[in-house]
């Protein structure tokens, strides 16, 4: 390896581990500022996307509009810095497809992007790259 790639390796290293920190950052703000999630989880996967792992609203707040209101800010974080979101949306833990949950995430600009079958789809909504 020569040096300009060693320093390029080293410069995107950086750029990983700067984001990791962002989204680890970002992931904790919607826990403590919505009390009325149970569980949110975002991360950085090995292909550069914002991977949402998890958003799941307590039982009593769901219909008021916290979730719409977390995926604003989950989109505009992801424009804000360049990164694609991909997810599997699944309305329990078995990863089955959702048609409920489609139509949520088709609403913030997600299209399915890949069909693994048995009901498990994947869905990505490009960055508008507002940075």
């Amino acid at each position: 390896m020569d040096n300009t790639e060693s320093i390029k390796s080293t410069e995107s290293t950086q750029y990983m581990d700067n984001m990791d920190n962002m989204v680890e950052q970002f992931e904790r703000g919607i826990m403590n500022e919505y009390s009325q999630m149970d569980r949110f989880g975002v991360y950085m996967d090995g292909d550069g996307y914002l991977y949402l792992s998890e958003m799941y609203v307590k039982e009593g707040s769901c219909g008021q509009g916290v979730g719409g209101t977390v995926m604003v800010r989950l989109c505009l974080f992801a424009d804000i810095n360049g990164l694609d979101i991909r997810c599997i949306p699944c309305s329990d833990d078995d990863g089955c497809g959702d048609e409920r949950l489609m139509r949520f995430y088709g609403r913030y600009g997600f299209e399915v992007s890949s069909n693994y079958g048995c009901g498990v789809i994947e869905m990505v909504r490009k960055s508008c790259n507002i940075n």
